[in-house]
């Protein structure tokens, strides 16, 4: 019984599927930004960005672990 081999893509078909990915990449991107703006106008709507800002940092503390690593070096 022999191994069949398996069919590499072609340089065309590799750069077809790379234009493909970078296209979804930028629709994700726009995506992104459309719900960033969304969010900003409800917020801006409710009067509430600073409340919001607030709740935010409480919630999610930040954490520079790393900041302390860079200023020592």
């Amino acid at each position: 019984m022999a191994i069949s081999k398996k069919k590499k893509p072609t340089k065309s078909e590799m750069l077809q599927m790379i234009g493909t990915l970078a296209l979804q990449v930028e629709r994700m991107k726009m995506d992104l930004w459309n719900s960033d703006q969304a969010l900003n106008l409800y917020l801006d709507m409710k009067g509430d960005k600073e409340n919001f800002k607030k709740f935010l940092e409480e919630k999610f503390p930040l954490d520079d672990k790393d900041s302390k690593k860079t200023e020592e070096k």
